[in-house]
């Protein structure tokens, strides 16, 4: 029994379905790890402390260099405040995955008895 004639569809139209339910699974799947990925990386950021709100940071790249403050620490991204004003996001697993040149937020000195 040929499944072609017995179920009224041809080989072409399955091969085409199939082949359209693995793209849009593939694309799924790429979408999901991404979320994961900045979602592990918030998770480390926020165990390791890597930089901390307030802290100056320098994020270097092959093809572009990215500095600012950073004012924020959410679920996916950093965002920085540029020198200039300029506000960017920068996703959380970018921060972990190129090299960061960090300057500390300057820390209030705690009084002593001399003060």
């Amino acid at each position: 029994m040929d499944f072609s004639q017995s179920g009224g569809v041809e080989r072409s139209e399955l091969i085409f379905f199939l082949s359209s339910m693995l793209t849009i699974l593939g694309i799924a799947f790429f979408a999901q790890w991404s979320i994961l990925s900045n979602i592990t990386s918030t998770i480390i950021i926020f165990f390791s402390h890597p930089a901390g709100i307030g802290d100056k940071v320098k994020i270097l790249d092959v093809e572009f260099a990215v500095e600012g403050e950073i004012v924020d620490i959410g679920l996916f991204f950093i965002v920085l405040q540029g020198s200039d004003g300029s506000v960017l996001s920068i996703p959380n697993n970018l921060f972990l995955q190129k090299a960061v040149v960090r300057q500390r937020r300057p820390r209030p000195r705690s009084k002593t008895k001399e003060d």
